[in-house]
């Protein structure tokens, strides 16, 4: 009889970012995945911006603790409105993650800034979808761009290190 599988909630795939301030004092924490990729019918360019509205807008929910009620409509209207299920998928996960913060925050920040800045990351996602250079950085633009206008990163000099999941040999 084969083994079960410990038993372990299964979570959104995130980015999962290491950081250390000037100090030396680390800081680890995660973030919701951004909508990459998004397909939708008409006007892409405006459809990608309001996506990116919506998941500044989800990350300030976690950094608040108070999202707020127009963000959540407007990603929810998002949401329905993607037409490729990964891009949907990912928008309603940020639904989720502005109800949870809503919820469980009451107002306390769930992603407080850190004291200063962090100077250097490692960012690494159990997704291993994402190999190419190119498709790394894009993966990573809205994440660092929202860290860096929130002062969570350092603005200049920041050093940023991938770290991508070695696939794992069958035997």
């Amino acid at each position: 009889m084969p083994e079960s599988a410990p038993s372990c909630p299964l979570r959104a795939p995130a980015l999962y970012i290491e950081g250390r301030q000037a100090d030396g004092a680390t800081r680890e924490f995660r973030l919701p995945l951004p909508p990459s990729r998004i397909q939708h019918r008409g006007h892409i360019r405006a459809f990608e911006r309001r996506a990116k509205k919506a998941y500044f807008a989800a990350l300030d929910g976690l950094r608040t603790g108070a999202p707020s009620s127009q963000h959540l409509a407007k990603l929810s209207r998002l949401a329905a409105e993607a037409r490729h299920k990964s891009a949907t998928d990912i928008l309603n996960h940020l639904v989720s993650v502005l109800n949870a913060a809503a919820i469980v925050a009451g107002g306390t920040p769930v992603l407080p800034p850190p004291p200063t800045p962090l100077e250097s990351i490692v960012v690494h996602c159990r997704m291993a979808h994402a190999q190419a250079d190119s498709e790394l950085s894009e993966l990573l633009a809205w994440p660092l761009e929202w860290l860096k206008t929130r002062g969570y990163v350092a603005s200049r000099q920041l050093e940023v290190l991938w770290r991508v999941p070695q696939p794992v040999p069958i035997s």
